[in-house]
C-alpha cells in the first residue's frame, strides 16, 4: 500500500449523545485520497447507511433507529479503502436509552374518590423496572409497597368518620427522578339520589364523555331525555338510576370506583367501547344487579371478587383481556346462567368447574395469549370431578 494514501471519517452530530427516543439521520464527513466504502457490523442492526461509496473528499449520512431499551447503546460506523482494505478509520455513535416510563394508567384522572364504607378498589401502573408505593397513610392498606413493571394494585380502605386525604406518590427505583401520584379522598356521602348523580359524573368524566355519540345534559334535571342511556325509577320516594345503557357510545377511558355507588341499578351495558383497565372491585356492592354487558373492550387485568351479586343472571365478557385463573367467586352466584368470557387470557393451567364446563350454560372457550391474534387460540380444561 501506498504510503502517501489517507483516509479520516469525522461527524459534528456526534459531538454528544444521539437522543433515543427519535430517528436521526447522521452526516459525516471522509477525508480521502482513496475511493472508500461505509459500512457497519452485520450485528448491529439499528443503524442504515444511506452513502455507501464515495471518491476522495467528500460527505455522506446514516439514519440511526430510535431505541426502545431503557440502557444506552454504541456502535461503530467504519469506512474502509475499497482498493487497499487495510486502510480503514471509524466514527463511535452513542446513543442514549428512552426514559423511563412510570405512570398511573388508570384511573385515568389519577384520582379516587370514596365514602364513608370500607371498600377495596384497584389502581393500574404501567412501569418499567422496579418501582415503589410511598406515602401509604395507616387507613389505606396494601400487600405489598414493591413491584416491577406493569401491574394492577388492589387496597383496602378502612371505614371514616368523616372526611380524610392522601396522594400516594409512585416512586421508580431505577431513576430517582421519575415519579407518579394518585390522589385519594374519602367522606361521608349520603345514600341516595345524590350519590347517583356523583357516580354519573365520575362515569362521565372517566370514560371521555364530551366524546360520546350521546351527551348528557349536565344543566338540566335528571330524566331519561337529558341523560341518554340512564335510565331511571321512583325507589323510596327518590329519583333513582336502574338501568345503565352505554353501549357503543365511544366510551374510552376506566370504569371508576365511584360505579359501585348505584345502589339500585340492575343492568349496566357498557358492551363495545374503548374501556381500559381491571373492573373496579366496587361492582361487588351492586348487590341488585342482575346484568352485566362488558363485552368488546380492553378490559385486563384479574376480575374481581364478585360474589356478592346474588341476583345476577347474565355476564357478558367476551373479548377482553382478563387475566389470571378462573374467577372462584363466579361459582356462589346461583342464578347466574349466562356467563360469557370467550377470547380473554385466562391462565392455560385453570380450569372451568362442572357447571359452568361441557359448554351447557357459558360460552369460555376459546382462551387467547396474544389480543387479536388468532393463532394463539387455546382452551380451558374442565375441573376434575
Amino acid at each position: 500500500m501506498p504510503s502517501n494514501l489517507s483516509l479520516d471519517i469525522q461527524s459534528k452530530s456526534l459531538t454528544k449523545e444521539l437522543d433515543g427516543q427519535t430517528f436521526t439521520e447522521v452526516g459525516f464527513e471522509v477525508t480521502s485520497s482513496t475511493p472508500w466504502r461505509v459500512y457497519t457490523k452485520p450485528a448491529e442492526r439499528w443503524s442504515t447507511v444511506l452513502t455507501k461509496k464515495g471518491q476522495g473528499n467528500s460527505t455522506g449520512s446514516f439514519v440511526v433507529t430510535r431505541n426502545d431499551a431503557l440502557e444506552k447503546r454504541s456502535m461503530y460506523i467504519y469506512v474502509q479503502s475499497i482498493n487497499y482494505p487495510t486502510l480503514k478509520d471509524s466514527i463511535l455513535v452513542n446513543q442514549a436509552g428512552r426514559p423511563v416510563e412510570l405512570k398511573v394508567l388508570s384511573p385515568a384522572n389519577k384520582k379516587i374518590l370514596l365514602d364513608e364504607s370500607e371498600s377495596k378498589f384497584v389502581f393500574s401502573v404501567k412501569g418499567d423496572g422496579k418501582w415503589k408505593i410511598q406515602n401509604i397513610p395507616s387507613w389505606l392498606h396494601l400487600d405489598k409497597t414493591e413491584y416491577e413493571g406493569n401491574a394492577n394494585i388492589t387496597v383496602l380502605a378502612s371505614a371514616a368518620t368523616g372526611e380524610r386525604t392522601a396522594q400516594l406518590v409512585i416512586q421508580s427505583l431505577v431513576q430517582d427522578d421519575k415519579k407518579n401520584t394518585l390522589d385519594i379522598e374519602q367522606k361521608i356521602i349520603p345514600s341516595g339520589r345524590l350519590k347517583d348523580s356523583l357516580a354519573l359524573v365520575a362515569i362521565y368524566n372517566a370514560t371521555g364523555g364530551e366524546r360520546w355519540l350521546y351527551n348528557w345534559k349536565f344543566e338540566l334535571p335528571l330524566s331519561e331525555g337529558n341523560w341518554p342511556g340512564v335510565f331511571f325509577d321512583v325507589i323510596d320516594g327518590e329519583l333513582r338510576v336502574i338501568d345503565l345503557s352505554l353501549g357503543q357510545f365511544n366510551l374510552e377511558g376506566t370504569i371508576p370506583n365511584e360505579i359501585g355507588w348505584l345502589s339500585k341499578v340492575a343492568k349496566i351495558k357498557m358492551q363495545r367501547n374503548k374501556i381500559y383497565g381491571p373492573m373496579p372491585a366496587s361492582m361487588n356492592r351492586l348487590t341488585e344487579l342482575t346484568h352485566i354487558y362488558l363485552s368488546v373492550n380492553n378490559i385486563s387485568g384479574e376480575l374481581p371478587d364478585l360474589s356478592a351479586l346474588k341476583k345476577l343472571v347474565l355476564l357478558d365478557l367476551d373479548f377482553n383481556r382478563i387475566e389470571g385463573e378462573f374467577p372462584s367467586s363466579l361459582t356462589q352466584l346461583t342464578k347466574l346462567t349466562s356467563l360469557k368470557m370467550k377470547y380473554n387470557n385466562l391462565s392455560p393451567n385453570t380450569c372451568v368447574p362442572a357447571q359452568f364446563g361441557g359448554w351447557k350454560l357459558v360460552y369460555i372457550n376459546p382462551q387467547r395469549r396474544v389480543y387479536g391474534d388468532a393463532t394463539t387460540d387455546y382452551k380451558l380444561a374442565d375441573c376434575p370431578k
